[in-house]
């Protein structure tokens, strides 16, 4: 009778004599289809094992590790306090801000994150870099993506604290704003007691009390702004009456009368009556501003009333009288009263400016002299616009400005719009909205391209807090 070994053994032969006709297709062969995997498997186990002797010896024998952070460009962070440095002869020197390391290599900067048991033997040195620089610098693709706009803080449906002047906040970077007046238009605004109105990028001052009912302006509320934020704006001329030299002395004889300076003459001649203005050298044309001032001055009104005070002339008078103009100020003034724009509850009045490209053109030529690009004033005009105050502007400056940079943007400026960008000192504007002077090889080593920058009135950015220059020199 079989014993139990021989079962087990009679079983085991049998699954053998299975695998081998399953694999080899031969149940007789000698020799067992897995042992060759079985010797492979221990003989790799047994060689990986010799491997991760062997990098363990090198670990033991040579403990330093990478030395990527040995290398020139190389900005090396400690992993455990965050801690900025770089390697120089053979020390460790802190490093005051990411500006002063790109300064520093004069040019892109490889971080290195490394243990501080790694550089805990290495020597340190004094902190290198430019104290109070940027940390955090906008990225090239981002700079100069929006306009500048300069809103005159509140809303105009907003009541301001009694005493409190209303801030100026400054978005750097925003879209433009979609509501303007149009170019016939004008704001009446008002600012320590005093009336402004503004035209055409200017603001006119209202000298006398009564400027705005004569022009039809009496009904309609000025919007208060703070005098800070209307300085932005050149001002223009005085919506005042023409001066007159020598009034109601003896001048030039009108249709053969004696007329005295500061006459008023009005000439029918189909249409509507024109109005002169008598000056020491002769007639000189009103416009429908100029004449309702007058009559304001003399106390009279327009329409009607002008004709009463004016003196009737024939259009042969008119031609046979000596002819001037108003002085040059008295030219820029409308020529008829502005409709006037008036902003939204939730919107504030504002001046914008997208910038322009420091590239000088071909000069235009005027009477055969070249006239500078400056001269079209393209980089000083701010365009007036309503918008709402930005929601989250940051914290106040001493100027009374809060600042408002759009998220990892900034602004590379230069002051002069006609010489080319690589000629002159640029401005950087970071996401705090502080502005640091560039030299030119600055604006290179913090990778910045020149030709990026741009030229906006320089109202704009001396609202801004200025931090230290940036130089290479300065760095090192």
């Amino acid at each position: 009778m079989q014993s139990r070994r021989d079962q087990v053994n009679a079983q085991r032969n049998l699954a053998a004599r299975l695998t081998c006709a399953l694999v080899r297709a031969d149940p007789d062969a000698l020799e067992s289809p897995t042992r060759r995997d079985l010797r492979g498997l221990a003989g790799g186990a047994l060689l990986t094992l010799l491997v991760l002797l062997g990098v363990a010896g090198w670990a033991l024998l040579f403990s330093g590790g990478s030395t990527a952070w040995r290398q020139p460009g190389a900005l090396v962070i400690d992993s455990s306090s965050g801690a900025s440095f770089v390697y120089v002869g053979g020390v460790l020197r802190p490093v005051r801000n990411a500006a002063s390391a790109r300064l520093l290599v004069e040019g892109p900067v490889d971080p290195v994150v490394v243990s501080a048991d790694r550089i805990a033997d290495v020597p340190r040195g004094a902190p290198i870099g430019i104290p109070d620089g940027p940390e955090l610098l906008p990225t090239a693709e981002r700079l100069n993506t929006g306009v500048w706009r300069a809103c005159a803080g509140t809303a105009a449906g907003a009541e301001a604290t009694a005493g409190a002047e209303a801030a100026i906040t400054l978005e750097i970077g925003s879209p433009p704003a979609a509501d303007r007046p149009g170019a016939d238009e004008a704001v009446l605004v008002a600012a320590d007691g005093r009336q402004y109105l503004l035209w055409r990028g200017r603001r006119h001052p209202l000298t006398r009390p009564w400027t705005a009912d004569v022009l039809g302006y009496g009904g309609a509320p000025p919007v208060e702004v703070p005098p800070r934020w209307l300085e932005l704006l050149p001002t223009g001329p005085d919506l005042a009456p023409p001066p007159v030299a020598g009034r109601g002395t003896p001048g030039p004889a009108v249709g053969a009368r004696p007329a005295a300076v500061g006459g008023l003459f009005a000439v029918q001649a189909g249409g509507e009556p024109a109005y002169y203005l008598l000056l020491p050298e002769g007639l000189a044309p009103l416009t429908p501003v100029q004449l309702a001032l007058v009559l304001g001055e003399a106390g009279g009104e327009t329409g009607a009333a002008g004709a009463e005070v004016a003196r009737q002339i024939s259009p042969a008078d008119l031609v046979a009288a000596p002819h001037t103009v108003l002085a040059a100020p008295q030219r820029q003034l409308p020529a008829r009263p502005p409709r006037l724009a008036e902003p939204a509850a939730t919107n504030a009045v504002c001046v914008e400016s997208p910038g322009v490209p420091p590239v000088p053109p071909a000069p235009a030529r005027v009477d055969g002299r070249p006239v500078p690009r400056s001269a079209a004033a393209s980089d000083t005009v701010l365009d007036l616009v309503f918008a709402p105050p930005a929601p989250a502007p940051g914290p106040r400056l001493p100027t009374g400005t809060a600042v408002q940079v759009r998220s990892d943007g900034g602004a590379l400026l230069v002051p002069d719009a006609d010489l080319p960008a690589k000629d002159q000192p640029a401005l950087l504007v970071d996401g705090s909205g502080t502005a640091f002077t560039l030299t030119p090889d600055a604006v290179e080593a913090l990778g910045y391209a020149p030709e990026r920058a741009l030229a906006v009135p320089q109202v704009l950015p001396l609202l801004l807090g200025r931090g230290p220059p940036l130089d290479v020199l300065a760095a090192r």
